[in-house]
């Protein structure tokens, strides 16, 4: 059964440039075990203000314009990154210089040589699938549905878009989310180890989960 959110969708709307600061902050600290490691140099802090450069840049993956916030009164609650696949050559090519603005050329290098080890668990058919990124609520803000809210917001846009499913990546360990997410319908459909992001998160490697969009006639 998939959850029914209580987190009402009028409360959600599209990013802005101007969301960056509270975003990152958001997604440094829901991301935090990847966060500092992997983007940060090892510095929570760093991480959280380079993802809130990267955010504010139109174009790359970690764009606002591919994101919705959730709102409580002015106030962003809630994050999340959503968006068709296949990623356009274009955007891929804007992320790169995203990444230079904010991190630099050697920065952006050490970036790309960490990812390295975040190899995607997603199925070779699973090319077609809507992709889900970087949710994030903020604490004082939790258990109150608007996590299920967005993601319930995320399957919505996936069904208007005509995708055939809906896709994401979580740590193995992070059972938390695992468990939200299933409550939501998405099933395990694939998974990778990696020694190498085990050594800088603790973690042993990805999950790929899938949620099937059902079409309305």
């Amino acid at each position: 059964m998939v959850h029914n959110p209580s987190c009402s969708l009028r409360s959600i709307r599209p990013a802005r440039s101007s969301d960056a600061t509270s975003c990152g902050r958001l997604i440094a600290y829901a991301a935090r075990q990847l966060a500092g490691p992997v983007f940060g140099d090892g510095d929570p802090v760093l991480a959280e203000r380079r993802f809130s450069g990267l955010f504010e840049l139109p174009g790359g993956l970690w764009s606002f314009d591919l994101a919705d916030v959730a709102i409580e009164g002015e106030t962003v609650v809630g994050v999340i990154g959503h968006y068709p696949r296949p990623i356009s050559v274009g955007r891929e090519i804007r992320t790169i210089r995203a990444a230079i603005q904010v991190y630099g050329v050697i920065g952006t290098g050490l970036l790309l040589w960490r990812l390295r080890h975040l190899v995607s668990a997603r199925p070779s058919d699973a090319s077609r699938a809507y992709y889900v990124s970087n949710l994030a609520v903020a604490s004082h803000a939790r258990g109150r549905g608007i996590g299920s809210g967005l993601i319930q917001h995320a399957y919505e846009a996936a069904r208007r878009a005509g995708a055939e499913a809906v896709g994401l990546e979580v740590l193995i360990d992070n059972t938390a989310a695992i468990r939200l997410y299933e409550r939501h319908g998405y099933v395990e459909r694939g998974r990778r180890l990696s020694k190498g992001l085990e050594r800088m998160t603790g973690s042993p490697g990805l999950l790929y989960m899938e949620r099937k969009v059902r079409v309305t006639l």
